[in-house]
């Protein structure tokens, strides 16, 4: 049997969700990035990471990137979630150049996933950065705002939930192929 765990770091939930749904559906274990290190990550054979999208960053990413020598070896999958829709592939242009600058994600499988915001729950921090964000595209002509920065205006201070356990298909069923292939090379080393 292949050892599966699912790692994440949630600040308002959505990632959390999304980790709960992928360890169900792969019966596999979860832990919080908090509650895991390199010593129990080197104990399976898939690792999946997933955390929220904040600046174009995926939070917590250091924990594979800082423990990657240790885990090299290991089937590395990362999903991320954000407020943005991951099938407008413009959305990740920036996330994706911070990522290719680091070799390691060559060889790491990367999905997105869509989360949920509610403006009432947000930290100070976050408010503030979201109401600068919507005064400046406020200022902006229509014809120059991106898809994202519109669909931002129209749902500016509401409360939306993107979360639907069909967005982790793919990633689960890449899983499926990866845990088979294990699998199948275990019984050839017998």
């Amino acid at each position: 049997m292949v050892n599966i765990l699912v790692v994440y770091d949630s600040k308002y939930g959505n990632s959390e969700k999304y980790a709960k749904m992928i360890a169900t559906a792969l019966n596999a274990d979860i832990l919080p990035k908090k509650k895991t290190s390199y010593y129990i990550m080197t104990r399976y054979q898939i690792i999946i990471y997933g955390g929220g999208i904040y600046m174009d960053k995926i939070n917590g990413l250091n924990l594979i990137i800082d423990n990657y020598d240790a885990i090299k070896e290991k089937e590395i999958i990362v999903f991320s979630v954000g407020t943005k829709d991951p099938n407008d592939k413009e959305n990740f242009i920036a996330l994706n150049k911070k990522l290719s600058k680091n070799k390691i994600f060559d060889n790491i499988k990367i999905y997105n996933f869509r989360g949920d915001i509610n403006y009432k729950k947000l930290s100070i921090v976050d408010k503030t950065l979201i109401n600068l964000m919507y005064k400046n595209l406020t200022k902006k002509p229509e014809n120059k705002l991106h898809s994202f920065e519109k669909e931002f205006l129209e749902i500016y201070n509401t409360k939306t939930n993107f979360v639907d356990e069909k967005n982790i298909k793919d990633l689960v069923e890449y899983v499926k192929k990866v845990e088979k292939r294990i699998e199948d090379e275990i019984l050839n080393d017998k």
